[in-house]
């Protein structure tokens, strides 16, 4: 709107990583929401929530919002990410795999791994379990930072499923677990 700092999208984030949260998942707060306040002073309409919001990743801040549809405001704690990056990739790799189940009917999983080093490892095995269901995967790389975990992920790759372990009233399990099926 005219003057308004509308809110276009939430990430979705990621709840199995700390760094990717969404401040404002799970607030009840929609796309189409106008942010009116920050810690209870105005959005300027031109600077916009910025300059309020300098500084304050990490430490609790209230917004202030207008519904979409009308309404009365409604206000709501966050707290601000420091470093926004880890959310937008997450996004990013959500989008990349949304696209290849598209793609291949629901046939193909997705993995990106951003580094070879401990961050690429915990973002690998977070992943590897749903992905490896699939009877095909696609392991990107593309912008990989390198690292020393290559063997590792090249180890967990080409492990064959020996058998399954079949426990009463639960879903099947591959051994070796994680095991990719195609």
């Amino acid at each position: 709107r005219d003057g308004a700092w509308t809110l276009q999208r939430v990430l979705p984030g990621d709840s199995s990583d700390s760094k990717a949260r969404s401040p404002l998942a799970g607030t009840g707060i929609r796309e189409g929401a106008v942010l009116t306040h920050v810690d209870g002073r105005p959005v300027d309409p031109v600077t916009g929530p910025f300059p309020l919001l300098t500084a304050a990743g990490g430490t609790t801040v209230e917004l202030t919002f207008s519904p979409a549809g009308g309404g009365p405001s409604r206000r709501v704690a966050i707290l601000p990410l420091v470093n926004e990056r880890p959310l937008r990739y997450q996004d990013w790799v959500a989008k990349r795999r949304e696209v290849v189940r598209e793609l291949s009917g629901g046939k193909c999983g997705y993995l990106h791994i951003p580094d070879l080093g401990g961050s690429g490892w915990a973002q690998f095995n977070r992943d590897l379990r749903l992905e490896v269901s699939r009877p095909a995967l696609i392991v990107d790389v593309r912008g990989n930072a390198g690292g020393h975990i290559s063997e590792l992920v090249v180890e967990k790759l080409t492990r064959k499923i020996l058998g399954w372990d079949l426990t009463r009233n639960a879903q099947a399990v591959s051994y070796a677990s994680n095991a990719p099926r195609g």
